[in-house]
């Protein structure tokens, strides 16, 4: 992140961040498993990884979130992006995953976005928005100040 952030003030270019989180994990976790649950984190990182380009950052931050660098992707670009997460996730086929309240495994995005949030706060303000979504009922992406 802190490379990308150097190079997207360097070049002037807009650089995003998202914080995905799994909806309603713990129940998941509690009702399948741990090994269960550590399986369709696993899925859900590699359909992650496999779903945006090769420039782009992936990584497991805390339990169930991953956060994704998008380099030179603006807010609308990258709510693209999170929608084609979002679709592809759903039709993951793991185990358990229609006993969910949804019918299915889904996740909540926020996201921020350079240069319309300073680089300190990029991170806070990208998981305000997740907690955003969270709140408005889960399986959406809620852009910062958008």
């Amino acid at each position: 992140l802190e490379r990308e952030l150097r190079r997207a003030e360097r070049f002037s270019k807009p650089l995003s961040i998202m914080l995905v989180d799994v909806d309603h994990f713990k129940p998941y976790n509690d009702r399948m498993g741990h090994l269960m649950g550590d399986e369709a984190l696993k899925q859900i990182a590699k359909c992650l990884q496999t779903s945006v380009r090769k420039i782009d950052g992936v990584s497991r931050f805390g339990g169930e979130e991953f956060c994704l660098v998008l380099p030179e992707t603006s807010p609308e670009a990258a709510k693209e992006v999170a929608k084609k997460l979002n679709e592809a996730i759903k039709k993951l086929d793991i185990k358990g995953a229609k006993e969910q309240p949804l019918g299915y495994l889904s996740v909540s995005i926020g996201i921020s976005w350079f240069p319309k949030t300073e680089a300190k706060d990029l991170f806070d303000q990208a998981d305000r928005a997740l907690y955003a979504a969270k709140n408005q009922g889960r399986d959406r992406t809620v852009l910062y100040g958008g």
